[in-house]
């Protein structure tokens, strides 16, 4: 799908035209991003640095993004590398 944007700015018209790809995602399955007790409610270096390990990896595999499941289970979508994810069902 192509989507043309047009943008007005003193008088000229700028032209933009985007292309929408889907990314390419990796289910993380041997490193979990958050769980029970960890330090979520607050904003710290800890929260993100977790992520980067399961976020090379994908990447090495040729993947955008990782996608994690949930630290307990592992069967529960958790989040979203750092994207939004959207389910319709």
């Amino acid at each position: 799908m192509k989507l043309n944007l047009s943008l007005f700015y003193l008088h000229q018209e700028v032209t933009l035209k985007l292309v929408l790809q889907p990314n390419k995602i990796f289910v993380e399955h041997e490193y979990v991003r958050a769980v029970r007790g960890g330090f979520g409610f607050a904003k710290t270096a800890g929260n993100y640095a977790g992520s980067l390990k399961g976020q090379k990896t994908a990447q090495e595999l040729g993947y955008s993004q990782s996608l994690w499941l949930d630290g307990v289970e592992q069967k529960y979508i958790e989040e979203g590398g750092a994207m939004n994810i959207f389910f319709q069902n």
